[in-house]
Order: structure tokens, then sequence, then C-alpha cells
């Protein structure tokens, strides 16, 4: 049931129940200048004092010339380091937005609170780690027209063994659960319509089964292999075993959500 549910690319007129869940490997690139007139890049901080000079700085460098306007939204989720400092320097520039939690609230919440600020209407998500590679926003949005979201998947993360472990077990069981088949529902990095992922259950963790809540809606998708470097400096904010626990209770809820959802139907004029 669940290899009937992804094609390739060249498959995409196969005519099929429900739509087509696309991906592609290696990394395109584009000839046009610019890839979209607009688009609002959100990353979550937490705790990234000595990542994020680099990394934004970096991130300008690849992406600035990219897109005809840029918006660069971080939202700080209760950082307790240098990181507060940092930020309230970067906000005069006018690139950048700052957005900022009192306390600790997660991911999810950082990342739906910086897509519901967005200025543009497409937006792309990364972490703030270092480990996501700036170079592969351009590669992501380039593909929008294969698909209303497009998510990326590490087919060689620099990770540990033992978390590289874990990941697949989730995935395999996410994928049951779910009713699709996502390479990589983990990886953060992905290119979306903020109208379209506002439509979305906003829940704790959600932004774990970002892929499955847009299958549910009816919200097309296109896998795109992404880059995936080590970590270099600073501590992950993950601790392994914790992670495993929430992860394996939320699967029940999203199988809970699935048997649930109301069918997504196009409305006919």
């Amino acid at each position: 049931m669940e290899k009937e549910m992804i094609y390739f690319v060249e498959q995409s007129h196969c005519k099929k129940r429900l739509f087509i869940l696309q991906f592609a490997d290696g990394f395109g690139m584009m000839k046009n200048k610019h890839v979209l007139k607009e688009i609002s890049v959100v990353i979550p901080v937490y705790n990234e004092e000595d990542v994020l000079p680099g990394f934004l700085q970096e991130l300008e460098k690849v992406v600035k010339d990219k897109f005809g306007k840029l918006e660069i939204i971080l939202v700080d989720d209760g950082s307790t380091d240098d990181t507060v400092n940092f930020l309230e320097k970067l906000a005069r520039n006018k690139i950048y937005t700052i957005l900022r939690f009192k306390r600790n609230q997660g991911q999810s919440a950082a990342i739906h609170h910086g897509v519901g600020n967005a200025r543009y209407p497409v937006v792309a998500t990364l972490d703030a780690d270092g480990q996501n590679d700036p170079c592969n926003i351009a590669d992501l949005a380039f593909h929008l027209k294969e698909g209303r979201a497009v998510c990326g998947f590490r087919a060689k993360r620099k990770d540990c063994f033992i978390r590289k472990f874990f990941s697949i077990v989730a995935r395999k069981l996410l994928n049951l659960a779910g009713g699709v088949r996502a390479l990589d529902p983990g990886c953060t990095l992905k290119v979306f319509y903020k109208e379209d992922f506002l439509r979305l259950p906003f829940f704790n963790g959600m932004h774990r089964f970002i892929p499955y809540l847009f299958h549910q809606n009816g919200i097309e998708l296109f896998q795109k292999e992404v880059n995936h470097r080590p970590r270099l400096a600073g501590k992950s904010k993950y601790k392994l075993w914790s992670r495993t626990f929430r992860v394996t209770f939320d699967i029940f809820g999203l199988f809970w959500l699935r048997k649930r959802a109301v069918p997504y139907y196009k409305v006919i004029k």
C-alpha cells in the first residue's frame, strides 16, 4: 500500500487515486538569475551563539542573489546565551525580522509563529545549527512547479550511527501511521506556500509530521535530495531517548488524525 503512493517525476501523469508524492535525486542548477520574485526564510533559534553569526553570513551570501526580495525571520525560542544580544544587533538590518519567545516553546511553535508572520507567500524553513545547507533553498524553490510543497531529504546524513538508526526506525513507523512514504520527515529544510501551511492543524511536535499533514490536506508534495553537514559548534538540543519517547507517543496521534481526517475535496464551480 505504501509503495502505491510514490512515483518518480517521469511518471507524474499516471492516473492514480489521491495525489502523487514525487522525489528526485541530485542537485539541479537554475539558469535564471532569480528563482522566485520573493521568499521568506524562517529559522527557529535556540542557544546558537557559536554557530549563528557565521551561518547567517553564509545564508545571505548564497541566497540573496537568487530571489528578488528576501526576508529572513529568526524566531528566538527563549535562548539563555548570547544569542539574544546578537539578534538585537541584527534587528537593525532591514532584511531581518526578529521574533522572540519569553521562554522555550519548542520548534513547532517557533516555526508556526515565524510562518504566520512571514511577509511573502512562499516560505522556506531550515535549522540554525548550520547542518542544513543554505544553497539548497533556491534548489527546492525551483521545484515548486512540481508541487505545492517541496521537502528536502538527507540521503547522506552527517550524524552518529545511533541517531541515524533511530531516525530510520521512526521514519518507517511514521510512514505506516501517516499513510504516505516520506523519505525524511525530520528534515527541517522545506519550501512551501504560507497559506497551505497555516491550514494544517497546529500542535506541539507538528514539525515532525509536516509531510503527512500536507498529504492529509491534499497538498501535492515533491521530495528533493539536499546536503547535510556535520555540526561544527554548539550542542544538539535534543536528547535521544526523550525524543524517541515523544515520537513513539505521537505516532499514535498521527494514526488517529489520519483516520479522523476529512478527505480533501476540490470545489467545482
